[in-house]
């Protein structure tokens, strides 16, 4: 008898008795920023190669000392391409050299993606974009932009760079964004939007209601019921302390539409923490 065939439903009982896999929260990034922190969630299942090259440069300290060196009103900031090396501006060393291209996720407001050369689909290294506006185009342009990751709090940072003033300091600096510069000054690296430190979240999750280091369907459960009805459901104290949905401009409320409704509805992985900005 042919052994693969005596072995195939051995195989097949093992695979059955097998536990299935428990899906893990997605990776969270902390973009620590002269005026406030922008937490990224990765989405390491819709773009793994991405995923990974964006976390080797993070885990490396590469993107520390970074800064926005790009912002186009109403379309994008960019980064992760230069830093402050001993007070002077200097690329972002590449390791690898490049990532192939993952497109699949559309490019639409608070998503991340990563930045590459003109006509070389697969020129992506360091640099990313932030999507101030949904920018539809992109999904299709040059092979499609990756989109690897989602600002799940953050984004009215986002709009303070966007809104900044820019200065014209001659290519790739033709559009940066600019603090406290005025034109005919030198321009200082306290003039910079820096980024100090990017890495890895740690903190306790926050939208986590039950405190299960995941959000998940009884969390969003949760929070379908605040937000449907606030006055009729508030939550217990302990899920309050995990971050209500109701409260004060000071507390972390669940109530940036963009973030919780694509949430809600479905349309993005599960969130590793929800913690947007006020309404």
């Amino acid at each position: 008898m042919n052994p693969i065939r005596m072995l195939l439903p051995l195989l097949l009982a093992v695979c059955a008795l097998a536990p299935a896999r428990t899906p893990h929260a997605n990776v969270v990034v902390t973009l620590q920023s002269v005026l406030g922190p922008i937490d990224l969630e990765l989405f390491e299942s819709v773009a793994p190669l991405t995923v990974a090259n964006f976390l080797f440069y993070t885990d490396t300290a590469a993107y520390d000392a970074s800064f926005i060196h790009r912002s186009v009103p109403a379309f994008v900031i960019q980064g992760g391409g230069f830093k402050i090396v001993n007070g002077l501006a200097a690329p972002v060393a590449t390791n690898p050299p490049s990532v192939l291209n993952e497109p699949g996720l559309s490019n639409v407001r608070g998503t991340v993606a990563m930045a590459k050369l003109g006509g070389l689909p697969n020129s992506a290294t360091t640099g990313w974009f932030v999507n101030v506006v949904s920018n539809t185009p992109l999904d299709t342009d040059n092979g499609g932009f990756t989109v690897f990751a989602d600002v799940i709090s953050g984004m009215a940072v986002v709009d303070q760079i966007n809104a900044l003033p820019r200065g014209n300091f001659g290519s790739p600096f033709g559009e940066l964004p600019t603090i406290g510069w005025t034109s005919g000054n030198p321009l200082l690296p306290s003039n910079l939007v820096l980024l100090n430190d990017v890495s890895r979240r740690t903190t306790p999750l926050c939208g986590d209601l039950n405190a299960d280091a995941r959000i998940d369907a009884v969390d969003v459960a949760r929070i379908r019921s605040a937000l449907a009805n606030p006055a009729g459901s508030a939550l217990s104290a302990p899920e309050a302390a995990r971050c209500s949905v109701i409260g004060t401009s000071t507390d972390c409320n669940l109530i940036d539409t963009t973030v919780v409704r694509r949430r809600l509805a479905g349309r993005t992985p599960l969130r590793a923490q929800i913690c947007p900005a006020s309404l």
